[in-house]
């Protein structure tokens, strides 16, 4: 199976083209985001490997913002540690997966990844990417089932939440005030 989704960013000015393809392995996502930053265009690219569960397995972003295109590379490593560009970090040691700022898809590893009955909640520690910074933190999340179509995502460390609505596939088609899903 192979899936196209165009998202655009309803605060930052910005369209995603992501492409997810299934494989025997289970998930590949690249994808192109393109954010207007101070009057310039701002790339950000993005390849992610899970397996079948929706883990996250691999995570590569390129900033192509300045002159020096930037990476940030994450591999989870057995055990669920994490290496981030090329070491391991002790700080997100036992961390459930991988959250992007710029982008839906993100949210889609832990609707699909947890097969939540309706009014079930998960808590997760995650690490929250900001491409435009090219930075990580750790933040702790919660995501409860309100439908077979809506999720409530709680960021515990911020105080932030939201409803989204997802598809039968568990792709965010809405976002309240920061994506919306265009195909």
């Amino acid at each position: 199976m192979q899936n196209n989704i165009i998202w655009e960013g309803l605060n930052d000015e910005s369209i995603e083209n992501c492409n997810v393809l299934t494989n025997d392995d289970g998930y590949e996502v690249n994808s192109t985001i393109s954010v207007c930053l101070e009057d310039n265009i701002c790339n950000i690219e993005y390849h992610l490997k899970t397996n079948k569960n929706w883990e996250s397995q691999y995570c590569k972003i390129t900033n192509c913002y300045d002159i020096e295109n930037k990476t940030l590379e994450l591999q989870r490593l057995p055990g669920n540690k994490w290496m981030i560009n090329g070491s391991e970090d002790p700080e997100y040691n036992g961390f459930d997966g991988l959250d992007i700022s710029v982008t839906p898809f993100t949210n889609t590893l832990i609707v699909n990844r947890r097969q939540l009955r309706e009014e079930e909640s998960i808590n997760m520690r995650i690490i929250y990417i900001d491409p435009l910074k090219m930075q990580c933190e750790p933040i702790a999340v919660r995501y409860t089932k309100l439908s077979e179509s809506e999720f409530e995502y709680e960021n515990l460390t911020s105080g932030f939440n939201v409803v989204l609505d997802v598809d039968d596939d568990g792709l965010v088609i809405n976002y309240p005030r920061l994506f919306k899903m265009l195909q």
